[in-house]
């Protein structure tokens, strides 16, 4: 989360609380523990879809084509997943929401992507590209990051934004007022 723009600043403020525990886990494994209480506010990717919570979008992005340099994409400054059809993708796995987005959006395209590796972890899909292993799919989060020279993350026009949302349990004083916010 470190890095969201705006989350950067709270996050500064928050980091070496004693009052804060921070939990990092699967988008719905998340989703469960602020359903139960367990946790006060979650940080999700996509909407949370419960009337028994408040949320607000705090970042949003789109998808981008991590492409090795010498590929014929390398120089393109805009793609679209039908640019990418007949190529070996590099994704996060199945357990993460940009798998299915990839997946279904190809599918409304007409074609099945072929995804030659799945991963756990954004860095490996870097490091994948960079062994000319495929073309990596990605939120342009990482780029600054990763800093590899031999490779470009070029924006993927039609794929669907990637948000991030903040949500708190809706308390029966809020849920009663329109508009509320617990934010």
């Amino acid at each position: 989360l470190q890095s969201v723009p705006a989350l950067r600043t709270l996050n500064q403020k928050l980091i070496g609380s004693e009052s804060v525990e921070w939990t990092e886990d699967f988008n719905q494994n998340i989703k469960d523990l602020l359903l139960g209480g367990k946790i006060d506010t979650a940080y999700v990717v996509d909407h949370f879809r419960s009337p028994m919570v408040h949320e607000q979008k705090i970042f949003e992005t789109r998808l981008c084509a991590v492409v090795p340099q010498g590929h014929p994409l390398y120089d393109r400054d805009v793609l679209s997943f039908v640019d990418l059809q007949e190529e070996k993708l590099i994704t996060l796995n199945e357990k993460f929401s940009i798998f299915h987005s990839i997946v279904t959006k190809c599918q409304e395209l007409g074609f099945v992507p072929q995804i030659s590796i799945r991963t756990m972890e954004s860095s490996l899909i870097y490091l994948f590209v960079s062994r000319q292993h495929g073309i990596g799919i990605d939120v342009n989060l990482h780029a600054s990051e990763i800093r590899q020279e031999n490779i470009r993350c070029i924006e993927i026009k039609d794929s669907i934004p990637w948000a991030i949302y903040a949500a708190t349990l809706k308390t029966p004083a809020s849920s009663e007022s329109a508009g509320s916010s617990g934010f």
